[in-house]
């Protein structure tokens, strides 16, 4: 769980930056890239920092071992032995090491051109400069399927990958250059065998402690609600833990899960709200999401405005906000598998699909001074759903037994919910109708049009500097309607 949201930018070359300019959020950087053997780290409060031997050493974000890894007897060789949701960096006189942990919290963007390298966590931070030469990639060669085929290093920029949460980068100070780009773990599935009650007593044990955080019992914590068993096993969680939970339901005018979530409020007793978003509102946080977590994924694009109105409205009680997304990447499936050893690999390739979508950043939460907490998406709790038998997962009618089952077990949901058929966040409001009225066109499953539409967006934040409010919505749409009528 992400503990603060600070961003960072680091450049290595022949170029003298004066970072502060370039990000205001700026966190970590390197100074005197040009006499390298000098450079040193400039970090701010929310940087963790110290020297082990002649290591230094930062990162962001929660390593939750971190005083039994990071001491003196830490080498290198160690950064596979930490756990968490942070974000890396070693520096020795010659090279600086870069590493984001398996779960990807926070993006990191690795920018190549000439002899500049420019390492980032928000694209937003080559804004209105000259520093980087953004431009996109041509919009014919991203053609939007609702694939898991995309590669995680995906990015809408030319010269520019995503960092492999996992992947161990290692830049030479000298050159400057990659030298090389080491995989130190990796979501992929290995089936074990597991009873089915030890299972479900473990799934327990995991979600109870990433439900825990360092918020007082008897502060308010916040959570996204819909009508189903993921959010609804949260809510009876953190029932257990905080004196009140404010909990809140989307819906639209295609749709919503308002008397489902009902079920789950009522049975736990908290503070429920309803939000309808109409038109000009799935706008306005469709615009912010796109902007603050650089959402490059119609699909996501349009599940985040969900998110968006759940945090402004829940940032008014709390700062600490969660959502039970992320239990189908890892424990159900909406695709049925040809045989028995299919369905961890088509899990495993799910998760890893979201190094790219955008959907797990902290920067829209932290626009409201939040947190956004995802307990189902946690190292231990992905190795754990990966290793399951299918048993675990579903049969011909039924996906995440092991959740349902033990939700119901432990009282955490009504079995309504508990056994509640799967609705994807999306369709459960309808604000993927929503998103087609928008544009003006029949709800469009294959997402040619929004996927194009997406990307004169994302081209006019980050490529034109745009800002949210210079933003002409019926221009864009009528730029994207002719080039899909073009191809």
């Amino acid at each position: 769980m992400i503990n603060n949201t600070a961003s960072y930018f680091i450049h290595i070359g022949d170029l003298q930056i004066d970072c502060s300019v370039i990000a205001s959020n700026l966190s970590i950087g390197l100074s005197d890239a040009v006499s390298k053997k000098q450079a040193t780290f400039i970090f701010g409060s929310e940087i963790s920092f110290q020297k082990i031997n002649e290591l230094s050493v930062a990162y962001i974000g929660t390593i939750e071992n971190a005083s039994t890894v990071l001491n003196n007897t830490f080498t290198i060789e160690k950064i596979a032995e930490l756990h968490g949701s942070f974000v890396l960096f070693v520096l020795t006189e010659t090279k600086l090491l870069f590493f984001i942990s398996l779960t990807g919290h926070i993006p990191g963007y690795i920018l190549q051109q000439e002899n500049q390298i420019f390492i980032t966590s928000e694209i937003k931070a080559f804004r209105n400069t000259t520093l980087f030469n953004r431009k996109m990639i041509p919009v014919e060669s991203y053609r939007y399927t609702y694939t898991i085929a995309v590669p995680q290093t995906f990015s809408f920029l030319q010269d520019c990958n995503r960092a492999i949460p996992g992947t161990l980068y290692e830049f030479s100070l000298e050159t400057p250059s990659i030298i090389q780009s080491t995989t130190l773990k990796e979501i992929n599935s290995k089936t074990v065998a597991i009873d089915f009650e030890e299972a479900k007593n473990k799934l327990h044990h995991i979600l109870s402690d990433a439900t825990t955080t360092e918020t007082p019992a008897d502060k308010t914590v916040s959570l996204a609600l819909s009508g189903g068993v993921d959010s609804g096993t949260i809510l009876g969680l953190l029932a257990q833990r905080y004196k009140t939970v404010h909990t809140f339901s989307i819906g639209t005018e295609f749709g919503n899960e308002y008397e489902k979530a009902k079920i789950s409020s009522e049975l736990h007793r908290s503070m429920h709200h309803e939000i309808y978003i109409d038109d000009n509102m799935f706008c306005e946080g469709l615009l912010h999401s796109v902007f603050y977590n650089e959402i490059c994924d119609p699909l996501y694009a349009e599940g985040f405005v969900a998110f968006y109105h759940y945090l402004k409205h829940a940032s008014t009680y709390s700062a600490v906000c969660f959502t039970g997304y992320g239990a189908d990447l890892i424990l159900g499936n909406m695709h049925q598998p040809q045989n028995d050893t299919d369905i961890g690999k088509i899990n495993a390739a799910w998760c890893r699909r979201t190094s790219w979508t955008g959907e797990l950043s902290p920067y829209l939460a932290a626009s409201f001074n939040s947190k956004l907490l995802y307990p189902f998406w946690n190292e231990a709790l992905i190795d754990f759903a990966l290793s399951l038998p299918l048993a675990c997962i579903q049969n011909n009618t039924t996906e995440k037994i092991i959740l349902r089952s033990m939700s119901e077990e432990k009282k955490l949901t009504h079995p309504d919910i508990a056994w509640n058929r799967k609705t994807a966040l999306t369709h459960g409001t309808s604000i993927d109708k929503l998103f087609s009225k928008v544009l003006n066109i029949e709800n469009e499953n294959g997402y040619i049009l929004k996927s194009v539409f997406l990307y004169y967006l994302y081209e006019a934040f980050f490529v034109q500097d745009k800002t949210i409010s210079e933003i002409n919505l019926p221009s864009l749409i009528q730029k994207s309607k002719a080039y899909v009528d073009s191809i």
